[in-house]
């Protein structure tokens, strides 16, 4: 896992920022937190590649919450810009891209999507991904409604955003080597809104 950088936005359709992808990168992931869940992910771009990363999922947390994943294999190295385009105005976002090296371009990315529903507690949430194997890379990425969050033990704390909306979201990138068939990823919250 290489350099990383983050962008947030209030009441805008898309969220930019300047990036640098070294020689060498395999691939660039981009991780988005927005608060208005109605709003969707429309397109992630990377300005010095021709051609839209896929996306790998796009989940809705709660109806004011959704977080997504998106991935361009072999991107140009260089300064550019990511941008993210969204479907309509939202009220709060957050977006992150992480350079990732060492991945292989043409194999199958496993894009795993675990929703957590139901009430915050101060505590934490816990996610298994229950078919990764040892040598995966477990990328995890959310949105929850809390001041602040910190990634769960093990884990790489990538991108951080504990100011979405005024305070009252947060979201984050992190990273974790696979452990096996299963591998939790948690985030510790501080409190509840």
């Amino acid at each position: 896992v290489g350099t990383s950088s983050q962008a947030t936005t209030t009441t805008a359709a898309s969220i930019a920022w300047a990036h640098t992808v070294p020689a060498g990168t395999d691939a660039l992931f981009v991780g988005i937190g927005l608060v208005t869940g109605s709003t969707t992910i429309t397109t992630v771009t990377w300005s010095l590649t021709s051609g839209d990363a896929a996306e790998l999922w796009e989940v809705q947390g709660s109806t004011s919450t959704k977080a997504g994943a998106w991935l361009l294999t072999s991107p140009v190295a260089g300064t550019g810009t990511i941008t993210v385009t969204l479907s309509s105005t939202t009220s709060g976002g957050t977006a992150g891209g992480i350079n990732l090296a060492g991945v292989v371009p043409t194999s199958v990315v496993a894009a795993h999507r675990t929703v957590y529903t139901g009430t915050n507690t101060a505590g934490g949430i816990s996610l298994p991904v229950v078919d990764s194997k040892s040598g995966d890379l477990v990328i995890d990425t959310g949105t929850i409604l809390s001041s602040t969050i910190t990634a769960g033990a093990g884990q790489t704390s990538r991108v951080e955003d504990d100011a979405i909306s005024g305070g009252t979201r947060s979201w984050g990138i992190s990273t974790e080597p696979a452990t096996g068939a299963s591998t939790v990823m948690s985030w510790t919250e501080s409190s509840t809104s």
